[in-house]
C-alpha cells in the first residue's frame, strides 16, 4: 500500500508539471489557462488528501495526495513566476513562503517528516530559482535563512533531522552562491552571511538543549563548529 500510495502520488506530481511542458509545446491553451489549471489540478490533490484523512484516517493514499498537491503548487508557482512571467518576483516568495506554511502546519499536525521535507525544502529552493531568471538578491537568500530558521523550530523539537540537514546544505549553498556573486550592496550580502552564521549556532543550541545526552550532542556539535566556519569562510571571501 505504501508503495503504490508513494507511485501515484508521483505520478500525479510529474503530471502537473509535464502538463505545463506539454501545453507549451504545442499551444494548447495560453499561460494563464495553464497556471489556472496547474493550481487547480494541486489544490484538489492537496484538499483531497486532507478529505481522506478526516474520513479514513492517515492512510499513505492521504500522505501522497497531500504531497503531490505541495508539489504541484510549486511546479505551478514555478512556471507562473520564472517560464510565463504572470508572478512578479516581489510576490513569488511569500507565495511560495505561504506554501510552504501550509504543508508544515499539515507535517506537525499528522507528524509526517515527508509532508514537511515537501513544503520546506520547496520553500528553501524557491530562491535559487528565482536566480535562474535574475540575479540571486540579497533578500532572496535572506528568505532562504528564514526558513532554515523555521525548518529548525520545526526539525529540533521532533527529532527529523534528516530534513534539518538537507535544508541546512541547501541554504548553505545558496549563501555560497551569494557571497561569489555579490548579490547587490555589501551590507546585505554581510547580513545575510552572518544570519545564516547565527541560525546555525541557535540550531546548535536547541539539539543541545533538545538531547537526552549528558555529553556535547555529535549534530549539534557540527552545527557549531559549521557556523564558525561559515564565519571565517566569508570573512576571507566578502572582506
Amino acid at each position: 500500500a505504501r508503495g503504490f500510495a508513494i507511485a501515484g502520488g508521483a505520478v500525479l506530481a510529474c503530471g502537473i508539471g509535464l502538463f505545463f511542458v506539454l501545453a507549451s509545446n504545442r499551444g494548447w491553451i495560453d499561460e494563464r489557462a495553464r497556471v489556472a489549471l496547474g493550481a487547480i489540478a494541486s489544490m484538489l490533490a492537496f484538499g483531497g488528501g486532507l478529505f481522506l484523512r478526516a474520513r479514513f484516517g492517515q492512510y499513505w493514499a492521504a500522505l501522497a495526495a497531500v504531497g503531490a498537491g505541495i508539489a504541484g503548487a510549486y511546479a505551478t508557482l514555478a512556471a507562473a513566476a520564472a517560464r510565463y512571467d504572470l508572478v512578479p518576483d516581489a510576490l513569488a516568495l511569500p507565495l511560495a513562503g505561504a506554501i510552504a506554511a501550509g504543508a508544515t502546519v499539515v507535517a506537525v499536525r499528522w507528524r509526517s517528516q515527508t509532508i514537511a521535507a515537501l513544503g520546506l525544502i520547496g520553500a528553501a529552493l524557491a530562491p535559487a530559482l528565482q536566480a535562474l531568471d535574475v540575479v540571486l538578491a540579497w533578500e532572496s537568500t535572506a528568505f532562504a535563512v528564514i526558513v532554515l530558521l523555521a525548518a529548525g523550530a520545526v526539525s529540533v523539537p521532533r527529532r527529523w533531522r534528516e530534513l534539518l540537514i538537507s535544508i541546512s546544505v541547501i541554504v548553505g549553498l545558496q549563501v555560497e552562491w551569494l557571497i561569489l556573486d555579490g548579490g547587490g550592496l555589501l551590507a546585505g550580502v554581510v547580513a545575510v552571511a552572518a544570519a545564516f552564521a547565527l541560525g546555525l549556532l541557535a540550531v546548535a543550541v536547541g539539539l543541545q538543549l533538545a538531547s537526552r545526552q549528558g555529553l556535547g550532542d555529535p549534530l549539534a556539535l557540527t552545527y557549531a563548529l559549521g557556523a564558525f566556519a561559515v564565519v571565517l569562510l566569508a570573512a576571507a571571501q566578502v572582506l
